[in-house]
């Protein structure tokens, strides 16, 4: 896994878009993607057309993928984003992540803390021998 992937799709080659070549650039980012492409249009078209995505995702479990899960699908992922949806979507996804960050930190403290609580509410004196 990488935090960061650059993929090049070039309009000329044979495996422009595949759905397999997509799927392996998809599960090998963890943060960051960037597709570098001379032809956008064709580039969205294509994966567009070719519904092969969801069942390469799914080849190894045992999931049934219904047409309304691909109507969904296709209804997040299937449209290309312009420059400010795309930025949105990115702070959609850091708030989403600061803020489950923040609530696991919280919760981690109140832990912490009930347990100091509940120790001895007075200093033990220590005896000498």
């Amino acid at each position: 896994m990488y935090k960061q992937v650059i993929t090049i799709m070039e309009s000329w080659k044979k495996t422009f878009a595949t759905q397999s070549a997509l799927h392996n650039t998809l599960s090998r980012s963890l943060n960051n993607l960037i597709v570098i492409t001379d032809n956008k249009q064709k580039l969205f078209d294509t994966l567009r057309n070719n519904t092969g995505f969801q069942k390469i995702a799914l080849e190894n479990k045992k999931v049934a993928v219904t047409q309304v899960d691909i109507e969904k699908f296709n209804e997040l992922w299937g449209k290309s984003l312009n420059p400010f949806e795309r930025t949105v979507t990115r702070l959609e996804l850091a708030v989403n992540k600061a803020v489950s960050k923040f609530i696991n930190l919280s919760a981690k403290n109140e832990v912490i803390h009930k347990e100091k609580q509940q120790e001895k509410p007075y200093p033990v004196k220590q005896r000498s021998l």
